[in-house]
């Protein structure tokens, strides 16, 4: 099983073939490639960067941290790491919400980084590993069946 967070546009669709790819010719190993996303999206973890859902993750670990101030910086102190996207700069002229991702996930101010919170990190923790573990179940149960008894 491999479960990654903070992809990319194209990360995800990488690892995936990568992982069907190495399943034809390994017969024998069972793949299953997840996202964060795929595990949470239906409890208010939408695909963004920088917004409510991906600062509560690590709040949950150690809240002491994260900071949030950073997310209202992009074109200030952060703009030098942002100057080869003008995507986010214009995003952040026309968007009336507060984080980074030039990816519109909320269409209100729902999912703006001030509402990261632990709370809203531990609930999310607990939805992916309890989906992933679901998953595994499933996996493991189709190997089980293969097993010549």
């Amino acid at each position: 099983m491999l479960l990654t967070g903070q992809w990319s546009s194209g990360m995800l669709r990488t690892i995936r073939e990568s992982g069907a790819q190495f399943s034809t010719r390994h017969l024998e190993v069972k793949w299953l490639g997840v996202s964060d996303l795929d595990l949470s999206a239906d409890h208010c973890y939408l695909y963004e960067h920088a917004a409510a859902g991906e600062p509560s993750l690590p709040m949950a670990i150690h809240p002491e941290l994260v900071g949030i101030d950073p997310v209202f910086e992009t074109g200030t102190s952060l703009q030098d790491n942002y100057i080869s996207m003008p995507e986010h700069f214009q995003r952040r002229k026309v968007a009336p919400h507060k984080y980074i991702s030039v990816l519109i996930a909320a269409t209100d101010s729902s999912n703006d980084p001030e509402h990261a919170r632990v709370d809203r990190g531990s609930f999310l923790f607990e939805t992916i590993f309890t989906h992933l573990a679901q998953r595994a179940r499933v996996l493991l149960a189709e190997c089980n069946e293969e097993i010549p008894k």
